[in-house]
């Protein structure tokens, strides 16, 4: 895969590409892989109607199925979290495919500026190298990503926690202050009188 990429087109999908070939049936090996082979440059194809130029899988993506992805000239990712996949389908605005037959709706690609990848290795965890994939340009009123580094691995979990609280308090509030203007409420200040209001008596005039 590139580690950069300038207005990517992205499509997700959330089903597996690969071969599933039926139980309880005696065939030659050879026969199989044809039947592979067909089964998945036809899916493959059906992909790449709507010309992505990444494509990020939720499940597994068999062998062949990235050797032909790779003769496309189509960069790709697999078992890439759901969670993640929301995230991106936010952010750049792709729909996610969720079975084959949900290409036939022509689901709609995502795009955003710049797709860069970086690695790093954090110097607590040896021999351990992580890859992450970076999408900028994105509407920032979507969302972003905190990226936490720089101490021990007992900090950090630590402080995704903490992290993740003062967003929600943030959110919370954030939510709390437009309802307060909807409702035309006017927030009391530190100066505020705490007598108790007059109390007015309604007087009804006969005639």
């Amino acid at each position: 895969m590139p580690q950069l990429m300038y207005r990517p087109r992205i499509l997700l999908v959330g089903f597996p590409l690969e071969y599933e070939a039926q139980a309880n049936q005696f065939l030659s090996l050879d026969v199989v892989l044809a039947q592979e082979r067909s089964f998945l440059e036809a899916l493959v194809n059906r992909i790449l109607v709507s010309l992505p130029t990444l494509i990020l899988f939720a499940g597994p993506v068999s062998n062949m199925a990235q050797k032909l992805l790779w003769q496309k000239g189509i960069a790709f990712a697999y078992h890439v979290k759901r969670s993640v996949l929301a995230q991106v389908s936010r952010l750049t605005g792709a729909d996610l495919v969720a079975t084959p037959d949900a290409l036939a709706q022509d689901p709609k690609l995502g795009t955003c500026t710049q797709m860069a990848i970086a690695s790093f290795q954090h110097q607590f965890l040896p021999g351990i190298r992580k890859s992450y994939m970076y999408f900028h340009g994105c509407p920032r009123h979507y969302g972003c990503t905190l990226v936490l580094r720089g101490t021990s691995q007992e900090e950090l979990v630590q402080l995704k926690m903490i992290m993740q609280l003062m967003v929600f308090v943030a959110f919370s509030l954030k939510r709390e202050t437009c309802l307060r203007r909807d409702l035309f409420a006017l927030t009391p200040t530190a100066d505020t009188s705490t007598e108790a209001p007059p109390a007015f008596e309604s007087a009804t005039q006969l005639t």
